[in-house]
């Protein structure tokens, strides 16, 4: 692949469809795309709530094999105890991820609910492996319930946030991604607006390289959020231009032409749906 592999974290509460969202790109990136030039390419889910059941499950010593038989397709592993059959204990979740982790190569990954089972204060390095997946040419998905549980480390090496509705602010967790939250507070505004209009399934994407936020909404809804954003933090936002002085020793901003300023800047660097103009 001649990209860089990703690490996508979709966020929500449950029921809002991250699973459903998620299943859908693996099948496309199992079919890859012959027009594009987009080889198939294996996935493995980590199915630890036991809830893909159309998906044929392996064994973990069947995942080496798995990673370079030449047939492409899905697989799944259970939350079960091998030969027994006995549910896996938390202990075992953390030791059979270790396990997939170490030995999965070349292929989509999929960690469903991992604040479930793994906790920020763990001795070993969980979060660490995650983040670092790309070096085996893993593209890595991982399902978490907040975005406060988003490790530092995950954070760092993080390429897109997929953005369902969560039942907390971001507002919350405010100091854990300063430099995000601009883009992030305006994601969260179009996602709440819509869950609010009904549409409970809604998300969209964050890019944290590029900083821009994407989906299926419409410009209009973007600066409706631009708008929520500036009425929440008029303080910071509004209040500094008002404040400015230019050479002639007047002030260079009303409150109309500095609201447009800021309405402007927040569109230019954070729309991603189509290229930003200036006018």
């Amino acid at each position: 692949m001649a990209r860089e592999p990703l690490l996508m974290i979709s966020f929500g509460r449950k029921g809002a469809g991250k699973s459903f969202a998620t299943f859908e790109l693996i099948k496309q990136y199992v079919r890859g795309n012959a027009a594009k030039g987009v080889k198939p390419r294996r996935a493995l889910i980590y199915d630890v709530n036991d809830e893909y059941t159309g998906i044929p499950s392996i064994s973990l010593n069947d995942i080496v094999h798995f990673s370079i038989h030449p047939r492409v397709e899905i697989r799944r592993i259970r939350p079960f105890k091998e030969g027994s059959g006995m549910k896996m204990t938390i202990d075992e979740m953390v030791t059979a991820l270790e396990f997939i982790l170490n030995n999965y190569r070349n292929g989509l990954l999929l960690i469903e609910d991992v604040n479930r089972y793994i906790s920020e204060t763990m001795p070993k390095d969980i979060y660490g492996n995650i983040a670092t997946q790309r070096h085996n040419g893993v593209d890595l998905i991982a399902h978490v319930q907040s975005i406060g549980r988003i490790t530092p480390k995950l954070w760092a090496n993080t390429t897109v946030i997929r953005f369902h509705k969560q039942t907390e602010s971001i507002a919350r967790h405010r100091g854990k991604y300063e430099e995000k939250f601009e883009y992030l507070s305006i994601a969260e505004s179009i996602v709440n607006r819509r869950f609010m209009n009904g549409d409970k399934y809604f998300f969209l994407y964050c890019d944290i390289l590029t900083e821009k936020v994407y989906g299926k909404f419409t410009k209009a809804e973007f600066m409706d959020a631009v708008d929520d954003y500036i009425a929440d933090n008029h303080k910071f936002l509004i209040k500094p231009l008002l404040n400015k002085i230019g050479k002639d020793g007047e002030k260079m901003h009303d409150a109309a032409s500095a609201q447009k300023e800021v309405r402007k800047r927040l569109y230019l660097s954070y729309y991603g749906n189509a290229d930003a103009k200036a006018s």
